[in-house]
């Protein structure tokens, strides 16, 4: 019986990113794998798009929150199960079926956000989400584009949060999308942005009483000060070689989302529950009883235990559900 070696991811900024081959030796060549996918770029819309209604200012608020909100952002974009905060691998649907047949579904996808402030707090976001691909595919990548309008409701030197009201479930609970962006610090690797660029953002589904899977936690980069406004994958021809460059060869070779693994645990109080996930990232989330309010709690430990100009070594926000309403604490 023939056998077939694992394949490595290639993540070298010659190669482009995670399961991206660009050439295969020639035990590969004789089982057709070239031909088994398209090479057109298909572009799927998962929201209806918002107008472009950036204020005047957009450009100097971007500056202001730079590193935060506002402009280009290129990273990896995670899922944790928040019942024991596990990673969820990318759903086989949007890999490669080679890429599933040899074991190689990625833990991320890459994105390229693009972001630009508006009027009464409210920031619309862009995403492209770039889609794993092997093969001749890699010079032509599919993606997947979203937008969304988010609310400020929280902001400061380390921490924004936003927060959004979502459509009510089938069976009529009310559902919050809410999003904390932790400030990182510089990225040594890049010449062209400024040392307080990089971000971490944990998105959150919250209902009266509960997390609804996915965690999401996204690690990016700035790459623009003004925003592109989601153009990048516009008309095709988006390749590897740039979707590297924007993230960085680094943070492609040693993924945050696999650096350690998500963990779970029990508070003393049986309904509070901890996750411990990559990026030195924390979510707690329970109530005391029945009657009490729902609490969310999500904090970013900063590393080696420095701490900010406050004297704090961790930052942290709060939110309580109760009574159908959420609050900003």
């Amino acid at each position: 019986m023939m056998t077939f070696p694992r394949i490595q991811p290639l993540r070298l900024l010659l190669l482009g990113s995670i399961g991206r081959i660009s050439s295969f030796s020639t035990s590969w060549k004789h089982h057709n794998f070239w031909g088994y996918r398209q090479a057109k770029r298909c572009f799927a819309v998962l929201e209806d798009s918002l107008p472009t209604t950036a204020t005047q200012g957009s450009e100097e608020r971007t500056k202001e929150w730079r590193g935060l909100l506002g402009g280009d952002y290129a990273g990896l974009s995670c899922t944790f199960d928040p019942l024991n905060g596990n990673i969820i691998p990318v759903p086989e649907y949007l890999v490669p079926e080679s890429m599933v047949e040899w074991g190689q579904v990625p833990n991320f996808l890459e994105v390229i956000v693009s972001e630009d402030f508006e009027e009464d707090g409210f920031v619309e976001r862009k995403t492209v989400s770039v889609l794993p691909e092997v093969g001749c595919g890699v010079d032509n990548l599919e993606t997947l584009s979203s937008s969304e309008k988010l609310q400020i409701v929280k902001n400061d030197d380390y921490v924004v949060a936003t927060q959004q009201e979502l459509q009510l479930m089938s069976n009529g609970v009310q559902r919050w999308k809410l999003e904390t962006v932790f400030a990182l610090g510089g990225d040594s690797q890049s010449k062209l942005i400024k040392p307080d660029s990089r971000r971490l953002r944990v998105i959150l589904t919250a209902t009266q009483g509960n997390l609804l899977s996915p965690i999401v936690v996204v690690q990016e980069r700035n790459t623009g000060e003004v925003s592109s406004n989601g153009t990048i994958a516009d008309g095709g021809g988006l390749d590897g070689r740039t979707v590297t460059q924007l993230i960085g060869s680094e943070a492609l070779k040693s993924p945050f989302c696999e650096e350690s693994p998500g963990s779970s645990s029990a508070n003393s109080t049986p309904s509070f529950r901890k996750l411990s996930l990559p990026g030195n990232l924390t979510v707690r989330f329970g109530k005391e009883n029945e009657e009490s309010p729902f609490w969310i709690m999500v904090s970013h430990q900063h590393n080696d235990s420095s701490k900010d100009d406050y004297g704090h070594s961790a930052t942290e926000v709060q939110w309580t559900i109760n009574d159908g309403k959420i609050t900003l604490h």
